[in-house]
């Protein structure tokens, strides 16, 4: 063969080298490729319809039926008034064309699917209300109601929400894992419903799950009710759920129920998600019974030292919580330095703390600080600085308050106890304490001279 031959096989050759790099590309691609198509598409059919302008709507009429038509597609709030403010708010998915119709007579309020107003899909009056959870497949979402004695609803105002998506943790998910360990309550762990909603469908309805039980063996056991759309149905036994999704989606909101009539906070929680189920990542850390995720707000957890932690803007803040502590109603002895982050994670599901850790977060020679009781849902807390490392040195410097919910002046930072190697103040030893080995039957001494009979939780600030 000469010279030119070679040259034309070499030439083929190559093509041919590319052409299975490119299957293969493909081929790797494929699990993900009706998302990315999905992505594609919205983005042409928004950019078409990007020059509609989106004005709020607001009906006032009395005995009257009114017609909203929804001009682009996205989520809205749909938020039910008087005259001291919402009664009750929802947010629901709708596509561009779709309808709506109100209608207010007298205590009562109706939001209806046709015309005729015989079909409501939301109705309340002063004392109750009533949401049709599914409206042409698609879920309120995020529904609360304010109880409205005496007052009548005289408003409802229609809002286009804003969709920029700031929490990346729920794109490309494709498996759902959600473990618990023990609750405050008993030894049984439910699960009543997961939902994955993307443009306002649950794309979790109906597709597989599995369950395990605390040495990561699958339990044979009828659960697919966890996802038959039914909060009332419900799973009692295991350790883990995984969800298949059957594809990746960009999922918008993450709902998880656990028991929806009961108060139970469940201890070493971990809901996390994967897109071909290895390397999940947490995407929630806290111990709750009914969880929300947003892909709309910012991420709720962080990596910290291979760990990922509670992260969570508040009061104008970014916080890092490296310090959570449940004393199971006072039958848990408070140590505030037993339960540092051990080189395979926490040592404790009541104990979790990232104070080995502290020297990490100095902010301009200081650490800004937040201590807070969980069950008097972020009521009850103090905010300060101070320039000591608490963790080390049995003194206190640089403390200067920033606010105090608490209305008492005892408190005045955070140092390392002597004697019981605790952190509590310089003040009465009984107040803030955030470990300790004081214990009592009903709790132990927070604020005030309070007996706390949950958890508390310290943040430092990151940003």
């Amino acid at each position: 063969m000469n010279n030119k031959g070679f040259a034309v096989s070499g030439i083929i050759y190559g093509i041919l080298v590319l052409f299975i790099i490119l299957l293969i590309a493909l081929l790797s691609m494929f699990n993900s490729r009706k998302t990315v198509l999905d992505e594609l598409k919205d983005k042409v059919l928004n950019e078409v319809g990007s020059n509609v302008e989106i004005k709020d709507f607001t009906y006032t009429k009395n005995n009257v039926t009114e017609e909203y038509k929804v001009l682009i597609k996205g989520y809205y709030k749909i938020e039910l008034k008087n005259i001291n403010g919402s009664i009750l708010s929802t947010n629901i998915y709708l596509r561009d064309g779709e309808k709506l119709y109100f209608k207010m007579s007298g205590s009562k309020v109706g939001i209806y699917s046709d015309k005729t107003t015989t079909l409501p899909i939301v109705i309340l009056d002063n004392t109750s209300y009533n949401v049709n959870e599914t409206f042409n497949d698609k879920y309120f979402l995020n529904t609360s109601f304010k109880e409205n004695t005496g007052n009548t609803i005289n408003s409802i105002n229609v809002k286009y929400t804003e969709t920029i998506r700031k929490n990346k943790d729920l794109n490309q998910v494709r498996y759902i894992k959600d473990c618990i360990s023990k609750n405050n309550v008993d030894d049984i762990n439910m699960w009543s419903e997961i939902r994955a909603i993307v443009k306002g469908e649950n794309v979790a309805l109906n597709k597989e799950i599995k369950i395990y039980d605390e040495k990561n063996n699958q339990i044979e056991s009828d659960i697919n009710f966890i996802t038959d759309g039914n909060i009332n149905t419900f799973q009692s036994e295991g350790y883990c759920i995984i969800v298949d999704l059957g594809r990746t989606y960009n999922i918008d909101y993450l709902y998880l129920y656990h028991d929806i009539d009961t108060n139970k906070k469940y201890y070493d929680y971990n809901l996390s998600v994967s897109s071909a189920n290895i390397e999940y990542k947490p995407v929630y850390l806290y111990e709750d019974n009914n969880v929300i995720v947003s892909a709309f707000e910012n991420s709720k957890t962080k990596l910290v030292n291979k760990i990922y932690v509670p992260v969570k803007i508040f009061d104008g803040a970014t916080w890092l919580r490296i310090y959570h502590f449940n004393n199971l109603n006072g039958t848990i002895y408070w140590d505030a330095r037993a339960q540092v982050l051990s080189s395979t994670g926490y040592n404790s599901i009541h104990k979790k703390s990232l104070l080995d850790y502290l020297d990490k977060f100095l902010m301009n020679n200081k650490y800004e600080l937040l201590l807070e009781y969980p069950e008097y849902s972020n009521t009850k807390y103090i905010r300060w600085t101070q320039t000591s490392d608490f963790t080390e040195s049995s003194t206190i410097s640089g403390y200067k308050l920033v606010k105090n919910t608490f209305n008492t002046s005892n408190f005045n930072g955070l140092k390392l106890s002597g004697t019981t190697n605790a952190l509590v103040t310089t003040g009465d030893n009984k107040h803030y304490e955030i470990g300790s080995y004081n214990n009592g039957s009903t709790g132990v001494y927070g604020f005030n001279d309070e007996l706390i009979g949950s958890s508390v939780d310290l943040w430092v600030r990151i940003q």
